[in-house]
């Protein structure tokens, strides 16, 4: 192989390449990024044997091939070399890969290449586009919501659902269920009727995406997601697993809702940011109590101090005091874009959903924290 081309060109794609494959630990073949020259091409691409990446970039091709390399090292080394002209060449009979930027030169050694795999192409089926920053920004909204834990099974995807012309995404950890619902048809057909995508897989395709549009497909159990020049594909694996019935659960709980209260987010944000200062692992909720116009959020009294704010609210219906965890509710309210925030109420022990006027189709449902006091006699 003998290739020449511009460090610029193939330097974000040789740390994306790595940046989804071991670094030290795993199988050795894992840890390899290949390079294809062909067709006055450079392909480079790598897989974690979940994860698939490929890139293509412009090179002047005089020596086809393909070969592999450690990628920390190579990707490590075309980062810190100065944009221009350099050249890969690995010579018949070799195990070697020579690297050159005028004056510099490098050697790294190549790995075995009956370890090479093709990645999945992308498919020829149904396609959809969407902007990338679109995209990332629903997987912002969602995915906090998805389990880490990777012992709850189905509750560490992200559920899509599509359905008419509409598609949904869905996240819930125990705790938490966000919704968010779009209208885009093709999106619907290439995504129909719904899959499970894995929360650590998506956080990686979230870091890659790029702002322009990206070309969405669905083949079998995998999801692929390329940029629109055709330049750059990542692929990621399904799960075939039970989820959860939370359209049941939500539609229970809404029909039992008891009333509403809408307050700034903003002031809400900044109340909650001060009440949590007094949090402990102990006692980490703050207290919610609605009385006519006004919604008063404190922490209850305990050695590290207490608080209580009084807010301007808007509240019809019947409501008790409620508890919930401040810095999860902090963080769904950051997921928000509306100026006011409505806070749907049943009653103390169910699921209270927060919405806003500004961010239709999307909706966070939190479990409240109940407090129980024992009382002990001498």
């Amino acid at each position: 192989m003998l290739v020449t081309l511009r460090q610029e060109d193939i330097v974000d794609g040789l740390l994306q390449a790595t940046s989804i494959t071991p670094t030290r630990t795993g199988a050795a073949y894992l840890r390899t990024v290949w390079l294809r020259a062909e067709d006055g091409t450079l392909t480079v691409s790598a897989t974690d044997s979940a994860l698939e990446f490929c890139g293509t970039y412009p090179a002047e091709v005089e020596r086809a091939g393909t070969l592999g390399a450690q990628g920390k090292y190579l990707a490590d080394l075309v980062r810190k070399l100065p944009p221009g002209p350099m050249s890969l060449r690995a010579n018949p009979g070799e195990s070697v890969l020579h690297l050159t930027q005028g004056p510099r030169s490098y050697k790294l050694a190549v790995s075995d290449p009956a370890w090479y795999q093709p990645t999945t192409p992308f498919p020829p089926g149904p396609t959809a586009q969407i902007d990338g920053h679109e995209l990332r920004h629903l997987l912002d909204r969602i995915l906090f919501c998805v389990a880490d834990d990777d012992t709850l099974g189905s509750m560490t995807c992200l559920k899509i659902t599509a359905q008419d012309e509409q598609v949904e995404f869905c996240g819930l950890d125990g705790l938490k269920i966000a919704l968010a619902t779009i209208e885009h048809p093709d999106l619907a057909q290439a995504l129909a009727p719904e899959l499970l995508a894995p929360k650590k897989y998506l956080q990686d395709l979230r870091k890659w995406l790029p702002e322009g549009p990206v070309e969405i497909a669905r083949q079998g159990t995998r999801l692929f997601v390329r940029t629109q020049d055709r330049r750059e594909t990542m692929s990621l694996p399904l799960r075939d697993l039970p989820f959860y019935d939370y359209r049941n659960l939500l539609s229970s709980v809404e029909s039992s809702y008891q009333g509403h209260v809408t307050v700034d987010r903003e002031e809400l944000l900044d109340s909650l940011d001060r009440i949590a200062i007094f949090a402990t692992d102990n006692n980490y909720v703050a207290v919610f109590d609605v009385q006519q116009e006004t919604l008063t959020v404190s922490t209850p009294g305990h050695e590290t101090g207490a608080g209580v704010e009084p807010l301007p609210c808007q509240a019809q219906g019947q409501f008790d005091t409620f508890s919930l965890a401040a810095r999860p509710v902090m963080d769904i309210l950051s997921r928000f874009s509306s100026s006011r925030i409505t806070l749907h109420f049943a009653d103390y022990r169910s699921l209270i959903r927060i919405t806003g006027a500004d961010d239709p189709g999307y909706s966070v449902s939190i479990m409240p924290v109940v407090i129980e006091e024992e009382v002990y006699y001498e």
